[in-house]
């Protein structure tokens, strides 16, 4: 992903249901931020881009789609 002119990654694992992104810059100067809310426009973007993957998991009717939806993204240094 590349968002305010910094790039980051977002990956999910579908294996062991886990969403996680890679981000260089350390939580004292956060670019990204996780904040999930009901309201799409409201979420940050890794949110943003994991509704969209839980859509595409619903119309490939894969089996993790429940799981991946109720999933927490995580940081990772």
């Amino acid at each position: 992903m590349l968002e305010h002119d910094h790039y980051y990654l977002i990956v999910f694992e579908l294996k062991h249901t886990a969403i996680s992104v890679i981000d260089n810059f350390s939580d004292a100067y956060p670019l990204v931020r996780l904040n999930d809310h009901e309201d799409y426009f409201e979420k940050d973007s890794p949110y943003k881009v994991k509704e969209i993957f839980v859509k595409y998991l619903e119309h490939v009717k894969h089996s993790k789609t429940d799981e991946m939806n109720a999933t927490k993204i995580k940081k990772v240094k």
